[in-house]
């Protein structure tokens, strides 16, 4: 996982799940240019293609750990300034 330079992103959010999810199985991989894609048991919880943007991950961290729970999808309200995508 390395298109265009967003595996830092990806490792970033890893740790934060690790952290309040330590059993969690977390899996990275180049798919399509600009994608951030993020799914929880096959359920995309975040589309960087449909926000524009990345995740803030603090927030993406507590989106998922509600999914997991509740198996409510919330939107992510918050994003990463600076990145939008024409």
């Amino acid at each position: 996982m390395n298109r265009e330079g967003y595996e830092p992103r990806y490792r970033e959010l890893e740790k934060k799940l690790k952290v309040v999810l330590p059993n969690a199985k977390v899996i990275g991989g180049v798919g399509r240019p600009s994608s951030f894609e993020v799914y929880v048991n096959g359920q995309n919880v975040f589309s960087k293609l449909q926000v524009g943007s990345f995740p803030d991950q603090i927030e993406m961290t507590k989106v998922i750990i509600d999914f997991i729970k509740t198996k409510q999808l919330k939107e992510v309200g918050k994003v990463k300034p600076g990145c939008t995508i024409m």
